[in-house]
């Protein structure tokens, strides 16, 4: 299935190349939102939840992973225009509201002062932080992400982004 996704061409039109351009543009803004506010007030909404659970570097590796994965998965099952019009759209959705809530409440997630330990985790850990900017945690984008995917890939091979085959009870 991969190879034959790899060597097979999309069907993308003019109407979904250019909201897939714009998607595109969109996505390295993300680093650079937060130089757009200075000054503006942070916030930190914490759960009970978050207080409870201990920062774990393994964790880092999840984090990385599945936000790879599910960006990938569409591109390897979705063949379709019209589905793949409706993802790249979705996407795009999903990015502007993101960005709009950025805006209008930023929220910074509080990180340690240093990561202690050795390793290829804590590395990855270290690596996470220092790319990313500690802004822009609500809306997350990567429980999105863990929404869109699966959802357009419903309409692919039967069985892919669901819990089992379909028609299964």
């Amino acid at each position: 299935m991969v190879v034959g996704s790899l060597t097979r061409p999309y069907p993308l039109s003019l109407s979904t190349l250019v909201p897939l351009t714009v998607l595109m543009l969109l996505v390295p803004g993300y680093i650079f939102i937060a130089e757009l506010m200075p000054g503006r007030t942070l916030h930190a909404p914490a759960l009970r939840w978050d207080r409870l659970v201990p920062l774990q570097p393994v964790w880092a590796l999840v984090y990385g992973a599945l936000y790879l994965f599910l960006i990938l998965l569409p591109v390897f099952v979705v063949r379709q225009e019209a589905l793949i019009r409706r993802t790249v759209l979705a996407y795009l959705f999903v990015w502007i509201v993101a960005y709009v809530c950025f805006f209008r409440y930023p929220t910074i997630a509080p990180r340690p002062a240093s990561v202690i330990g050795e390793g290829f985790i804590v590395w990855r850990l270290r690596f996470l932080y220092s790319a990313g900017p500690p802004y822009n945690c609500f809306p997350s984008l990567h429980f999105a992400a863990s929404f869109v995917s699966p959802l357009a890939c419903l309409h692919g091979p039967p069985g892919l982004g669901s819990a089992g085959p379909r028609g299964a009870a």
